[in-house]
């Protein structure tokens, strides 16, 4: 136990009174306890102003579970400021599951599939013990029918998680719900925001984010329309290089091959022992002003809920680009020369 709260950075102490030990932080507590041979009986976990609740009853994924609660909170400040950051995450989550809630158009049988393709939010998750908020975006038309095909199966899609970190410059956040009211507008539900005055927000030195699970190819001109969306720069963190290439190592390191040069064609498969042959090129695209470059990100930043769909909406395009040129790019490669 004392290896964990070490590596975690939290502090510990031992009930005098029963068999139970207390490991805490300024954003929250977990109980432990335990039975007088020592063996964990239960975990519980409590945020600031909420009941414990239940956390899990097995040991083995204890560590796992008590690194991603304090990976949540890379906050800077005091107690007071780190409490007041996870007000604004609060808030943030308390809008996002009233938006998932908004009615969305029905397109697919699958109530799932609507809601990752045309809900405002995605198919949203809520934080749960160690686990951020998470919101699925975008599923493949393979993964689709797949799910048509097969009852019951469910083929995950891009997803990001919803998090809280710290920043070197200040922010101004939402501490409370922005949502007061909805009206209906063409049949749709539209959310309406509060402003940001001083009795919902304040300024901190945290800022949310969009964490992708892996790092996410995406075309410059989507970052510069989710940069002006957001009023937020991401140009400092990113490397830009030409977008073809960036796409076609991401994709094969995926499939865990090397990538030794780009000149080579692409085979992919076809019934009856044909194949179709791609080769990816910025040599291709040199009858445009600019070839497209873009960037690996491993996470978008943002202030405001309201931002969050139409970051999603970006994301979703990129996403369905993504699939379509990813599926030209196999671990079946010869070289130019070979291929008649």
């Amino acid at each position: 136990m004392n290896s964990s709260v070490f590596l975690h950075r939290l502090g510990s102490h031992q009930s005098p009174t029963e068999p139970a030990c207390y490991i805490t932080s300024d954003m929250f507590y977990l109980e432990v306890l335990m039975k007088p041979s020592g063996e964990v009986l239960d975990v519980k976990v409590a945020h600031h102003g909420e009941a414990p609740v239940v956390m899990l009853k097995n040991f083995e994924d204890f560590s796992k579970k008590l690194e991603g609660f304090s990976s949540l909170y890379h906050i800077h400040g005091d107690s007071e400021t780190k409490i007041k950051t996870y007000l604004a995450l609060q808030s943030l989550e308390t809008d996002l599951m009233k938006m998932s809630r908004f009615p969305r158009p029905v397109v697919n049988n699958n109530p799932r599939i609507d809601a990752i393709l045309h809900g405002r939010v995605g198919n949203l998750v809520p934080r749960r013990e160690g686990n951020p908020m998470s919101i699925e975006y975008f599923i493949t038309p393979y993964d689709q029918l797949e799910e048509q095909m097969m009852p019951g199966l469910s083929c995950y899609g891009n997803k990001v998680l919803v998090t809280v970190d710290g920043t070197s410059i200040l922010h101004k956040l939402p501490v409370a719900s922005l949502i007061e009211d909805s009206q209906q507008v063409e049949n749709e539900r539209v959310s309406l925001f509060r402003g940001l005055d001083g009795a919902v927000s304040m300024d901190l030195p945290a800022c949310f984010f969009l964490k992708f699970p892996q790092p996410f190819p995406i075309l410059t001109s989507f970052i510069e329309n989710i940069q002006r969306l957001t009023g937020i720069s991401m140009v400092g963190e990113l490397q830009y290089i030409p977008f073809y290439e960036l796409l076609t190592r991401a994709v094969l390191e995926q499939k865990h091959c090397t990538v030794d040069h780009l000149d080579q064609y692409f085979l992919v498969s076809l019934p009856d022992n044909h194949f179709h042959s791609y080769v990816l090129s910025q040599e291709a695209s040199l009858h445009l002003k600019k070839p497209p470059e873009g960037a690996l990100i491993n996470n978008i930043p943002f202030s405001h809920p309201e931002q969050v769909p139409s970051i999603l909406e970006i994301l979703r395009h990129q996403s369905a680009y993504n699939t379509l040129i990813a599926s030209c790019i196999t671990t079946n490669r010869a070289d130019k020369g070979s291929v008649v």
